[in-house]
């Protein structure tokens, strides 16, 4: 479980599990301006295909308001299950 506590302006997570019984959970508790998972995925929620050298990525990066950032590298938006986050 990834529990996140305010005090950080981006933190990047690596090899996120979206799958199965190994899902990685996301605790999100502590950031109000996320409601639920339509508002995290509609409003919060930006996904970049690619970085400067044209490679394919998949990120995404989710703001979580006063310039804090969730960076879920190698992870597409439509990866994301609405069971891995406690809101």
């Amino acid at each position: 479980m990834i529990v996140l506590e305010k005090g950080f302006d981006e933190l990047l997570v690596y090899d996120l599990s979206t799958l199965g019984k190994e899902q990685d959970k996301i605790d999100l508790s502590e950031f109000s301006i996320v409601e639920d998972f339509k508002d995290l995925t509609e409003n919060h929620a930006v996904e970049w295909f690619k970085d400067s050298t044209l490679k394919h990525l998949d990120n995404t990066t989710i703001d979580l308001g006063r310039d804090r950032e969730l960076v879920l590298k190698g992870v597409a938006i439509e990866d994301l299950q609405e069971s891995q986050f406690i809101f």
